[in-house]
Formats: C-alpha cells, structure tokens, sequence
C-alpha cells in the first residue's frame, strides 16, 4: 500500500492484484515537484508483458515532465505531461516497430497552492469527489458518469494512438475543503465505486488505509479476476 500524510491532505492507494491479469497492467504513483503534489494513475487493458512495458512508460515520462518543469500556466501542466507521455510512448513504439496493443489510459493530477488542476486521457480511469453526503463524479468511464455536463475520454483515443492526441482538461480548477475525499480507480473498478457499500465505507469515521482496503474488499467481489487500483486522498486544514 503507498501511503503518506502532508500538510493539508494524505492519501492511500493500492493496487490489488487480480487472477488473470498481471499487476503492472495498473500504476499509480504520488510524489513531489517543483510546481505542486502530483498523482497519477495509468491503465491498460491489455495482457502481454509488453503493455507492462508500456504502462511503465507512460508513468516514468509523466513523472520526468512534472519534475522538471518550470511552467508559469499551472493549469496546463497536468495536459501537457500526459501530451509529452503519450507522443513519447507513440515515438517509442515507432522506434521498437511494433504498434500499442492495449488501451492506455491516464490521469494526471496537481495540487497548487491548495488547488487541484488535472488532466486525463482515454476512458478507463475514474475520479470523484465525496463531499460528506455526495459522490460528484468528476472523470467517469462510459457507464458511470452521474451527471449530464461531465466529459469522458474521447473514444477510441488513447495513450500513444497518435502524436497529436489532445487530453482531456478542466477549465478550472478544483478547490477542495476540509472534510472532502477523493476517490481515483481504473478499469472495472469505475463501474462499482458509486455503489451504496462504498458510500457507507466513505461515510464512516475510520482510518484512510482502513476505509481504502475494504473499498477494494467491497469492488473485489464485483470486479475480480481483474486487478483492481484505488486511491483515496483526504483534504484537512485547507484554508479555503
């Protein structure tokens, strides 16, 4: 399990290994840059050893661009390390000379001076917002979104398809408050995280790691034999 406690948030994720597919398929990482906190969570829907390649690809470079950075629009930092991820994983493919089997999908997050600014491409990842009574779905895969105006990854777009592909960005950002949770996954995990179990675990007062591991309990049953990756983070002296 990754874990950590900061100034204003902490966060708990964990990727679960399921039966028929292997762990490096999901990766999800959370580190320091010059700019902000980022995470990031990748996907892939593919099975070969070569998609683990891929997928830890993909991580590797966003996590280069992020740290190396020196960008004065914050808010389209996110976009852009997926944009340099993807057209790199697009070259390096050129380079090897074989074409991406699998659907790669990313989120990139950026928490700025108490503000969250992210990105995403493809359609397998998920993100919402649980304020203490409502789970606002912010990134949805097809088959969950819950509202009318929230987009999804463009279909048929993903990492390291073209040179040119365009993510997915907020126009503004997200400014979390005290109390509010957020709630990352990927693949089959999106279509049960708004289920009323999950809810009830988000409700409840226990520990981040505690309340991750039975999320992954509760969606395990729904999802397995795929792997599952969950992340939470929990906002605290935010000072909205």
């Amino acid at each position: 399990m990754n874990t950590k406690k900061l100034k204003t948030f902490e966060y708990a994720g964990k990727v679960q290994p399921g039966t028929s597919q292997p762990e490096g398929l999901y990766r999800q990482e959370a580190f320091d840059t010059p700019l902000g906190y980022a995470i990031v969570m990748v996907h892939s829907d593919g099975s070969a050893e070569k998609e683990e390649e891929m997928v830890a690809v993909v991580t590797d470079r966003i996590r280069y661009y992020l740290e190396h950075a020196d960008e004065d629009a914050i808010h389209e930092l996110p976009g852009n390390a997926l944009l340099y991820s993807s057209s790199y994983l697009y070259q390096h493919g050129r380079r090897k000379g074989f074409e991406i089997a699998g659907k790669i999908s990313g989120l990139c997050l950026l928490f700025h001076e108490e503000k969250l600014y992210y990105s995403w491409i493809g359609d397998q990842i998920c993100m919402s917002l649980w304020d203490g009574k409502r789970l606002h779905t912010l990134v949805g895969s097809a088959g969950v979104n819950t509202g009318d105006d929230i987009p999804d990854g463009v279909p048929g777009a993903f990492m390291g398809e073209r040179p040119d592909l365009r993510p997915e960005t907020v126009s503004e950002p997200l400014t979390p408050l005290s109390g509010d949770v957020l709630l990352m996954g990927s693949g089959s995990f999106c279509h049960a995280h708004v289920k009323k179990e999950v809810k009830k675990i988000l409700q409840d007062s226990m520990p981040l790691q505690t309340k991750l591991l039975r999320i992954i309990g509760q969606s395990g049953r729904d999802t397995s034999p795929e792997s599952i990756s969950v992340m939470l983070v929990s906002f605290y002296h935010v000072k909205n």
